[in-house]
């Protein structure tokens, strides 16, 4: 069985996104963190074994209970304890840390297996490469972005919130990366600002 998390918060939460098709198969995606307007993948302080005994965990529990489509289950890790907090249906929006991470599009393939379709990968075909930030922002009126490697703005209306991811082979590249949208935005006080978080 999974163990349920203590009711009292303490301890690390960690959210990793599921897709499953209707045929039995699921795939786990990249582990990652929330806090404030920020979601980082993957997690540094998660063992590429503790990370596979999450997915499976959690695999196994979704294809239990029949789900098909995209779901993220969040669990909440206090020292070597691991207990399951809830599960999301749907997206999230930080489908973006997945797709650059792994190669794997969650919301084309949710549409792909809720058409009635087969997940087309094999967990043992995905991988995670890098390291990924995805900030929750209002971009500065009139703000250009100049781009590069590695960053994207996802926007959903002009004046809205929108998603900056930046990615790279190292949490040095993100944060490189991310200095200079900020600096170009906001200047380098409020750059170290958002950096911090």
């Amino acid at each position: 069985g999974l163990p349920l998390a203590a009711s009292e918060p303490g301890g690390e939460v960690i959210a990793i996104s599921l897709l499953a098709d209707r045929f039995g198969r699921v795939l786990y995606l990249s582990p990652r963190r929330h806090r404030d307007h920020i979601s980082m993948a993957p997690l540094g302080e998660l063992t590429k074994e503790r990370y596979r005994y999450l997915g499976e965990l959690a695999a196994r529990g979704i294809a239990r209970l029949g789900v098909v489509g995209l779901v993220e289950a969040r669990f909440r890790i206090e020292g070597n304890r691991l207990g399951f907090l809830d599960m999301r249906p749907g997206p999230t929006g930080d489908e973006a840390l997945d797709e650059v991470l792994m190669g794997l599009d969650p919301l084309v393939e949710q549409l792909r297996v809720l058409s009635g379709e087969r997940l087309r990968e094999r967990q043992s075909r995905l991988a995670v490469n890098g390291q990924a930030r995805l900030w929750r922002l209002v971009p500065p009126s009139g703000g250009v972005l100049t781009g590069g490697p590695g960053v994207r703005l996802d926007r959903c209306e002009e004046g809205g919130e929108a998603r900056l991811v930046v990615w790279g082979r190292r949490s040095g590249d993100v944060e490189t990366r991310a200095r200079r949208v900020f600096v170009e935005w906001w200047g380098e006080s409020e750059a170290r600002r958002w950096l911090a978080i």
